[in-house]
């Protein structure tokens, strides 16, 4: 199942790069405790990532949902009951079966995830774990005989996590031997285990104390990170940086310390003039230093000319018989979607129902009316829906890239003070670094 996610996410999501997988445990019962950012996304990512058929403790209201009961049975999902999605009932009897069925899955050696925030959010900094994974770790280990648990932190990073066509990073951490954390600590307080795993996750996420800090610095952290690169190649899918995500984790730190300084606040006046013009004149910062070369960019043009070309045709058949579909998509996706982390959900859910459905009922009819042709149908049509949308990433693609590069021959007085000002906000950056003894990530 987690080559399947992966290939159905990355029709959704351009890559999912997993870092710190050679710290997962390679035998014996596993305990991941996550950030949560990206609904039903969040473990589908995770099991993509790392590789592992996984058990899910999710709320048990989700399961009221049809399409998510179904998708709750294909990942075995252990339902648990909140009192703030019903305070009236007495929970208690239902997650002590919960925490067995928990207790009967690691004792046979499996893996289980869940989320300590309990639910999934858009807020800029972790919330306040739950005591759900001290609970059930603690309770494994009173009577744990051969096999000690390890509890694995994760931290889930989207460049855009509604948004087509954007990069996920899943980020392990050392893995805690809830055995010899007991004999370090020698406590089995449930309180002071659930910190340690919120310190863990902690470390793997980045978080601030307010949307536009959310904003602002991985912003600089981008602006740093790529001051001596240049795009990648269209076609190559190139993962999230996993020193950019130190560096913004880096940089966050060190602002909060020093953020009252004049030439912190100055810097950051000029990182939020810099992101505001870019979005004025609609370009993308990981395009900013794209070179004006004439010789690559005439082989650029003929280059996506003949791929957008040569799969125009298929492209068109794919989205002319599946429109039906999209629109239907389109218009569920839009209706239930209430906050930021529902689309991407939403999308690949009702994406792979509805095309399921629609694919079946085309295929009915062909059956019905032409026999001959149903293993055709079979086959193709699943296809030229995954064609046209990895046709319609590229096109994404090639199209920014273009746009960019028109931009910048077009208005070259624009270019060059827009290139002054991103030299000069990296120097800022460099001079910050080398006076505060911030230590740059290698």
């Amino acid at each position: 199942m987690p080559s399947v996610w992966r290939f159905l996410l990355e029709l959704f999501f351009q890559h999912i790069a997993g870092y710190g997988l050679n710290q997962l445990p390679r035998e014996g019962p596993v305990l991941f405790a996550s950030n949560h950012a990206n609904a039903f996304i969040d473990p589908l990512v995770i099991s993509a990532a790392t590789g592992r058929s996984l058990r899910v403790t999710a709320k048990a209201s989700l399961l009221k949902q049809p399409l998510l009961f179904v998708l709750a049975k294909l990942f075995r999902v252990i339902p648990l009951a909140r009192s703030e999605d019903d305070p009236r009932r007495d929970h208690r009897r239902h997650n002590e079966r919960a925490f067995a069925t928990c207790q009967r899955e690691l004792r046979r050696g499996g893996s289980i995830l869940i989320f300590p925030e309990g639910k999934s959010h858009s807020n800029p900094r972790l919330m306040q774990f739950k005591t759900g994974a001290a609970r059930i770790a603690l309770a494994y280990q009173e009577h744990a005989t051969t096999r000690p648990l390890k509890i694995v932190p994760v931290g889930i990073f989207y460049e855009r996590k509604y948004g087509f066509n954007s990069r996920v990073a899943v980020l392990i951490g050392p893995a805690i031997d809830v055995e010899q954390w007991l004999a370090t600590h020698g406590s089995h307080s449930i309180k002071e285990l659930t910190t340690h795993i919120e310190h863990a996750v902690m470390q793997l996420t980045l978080n601030f104390e307010s949307r536009r800090d959310s904003i602002l610095i991985p912003f600089a952290a981008q602006l740093y990170h790529q001051r001596t690169g240049t795009p990648a190649p269209l076609g190559v899918a190139a993962p999230v940086p996993d020193r950019f995500l130190s560096t913004a984790r880096l940089f966050a730190e060190h602002y909060y310390r020093l953020k009252d300084r004049d030439d912190v606040r100055q810097l950051e006046q000029r990182v939020y003039a810099f992101r505001k013009q870019l979005r004025a004149y609609r370009l993308e910062l990981s395009e900013f230093n794209l070179p004006l070369d004439a010789p690559k960019s005439v082989f650029f043009v003929f280059r996506e000319s003949e791929i957008l070309l040569g799969g125009a045709a298929l492209f068109a058949a794919g989205t002319i018989a599946h429109l039906p579909a999209l629109l239907g998509l389109l218009m569920l996706v839009w209706r239930a979607s209430k906050d930021q982390d529902h689309w991407a959900t939403n999308y690949v859910l009702f994406g792979c129902a509805l095309l399921l459905v629609y694919d079946g009922l085309l295929t009915l009819m062909v059956w019905r009316y032409r026999p001959g042709l149903l293993w055709i149908s079979l086959l193709v049509l699943p296809y030229l829906a995954c064609f046209s949308l990895l046709y319609w990433q590229r096109v994404q693609q090639a199209t920014l890239r273009l746009k960019t590069f028109l931009f910048f021959v077009t208005h070259r007085h624009t270019h060059h003070e827009l290139m002054h000002d991103y030299e000069a906000i990296v120097g800022a950056l460099e001079s910050i670094q080398r006076t505060y003894l911030i230590k740059e990530v290698s």
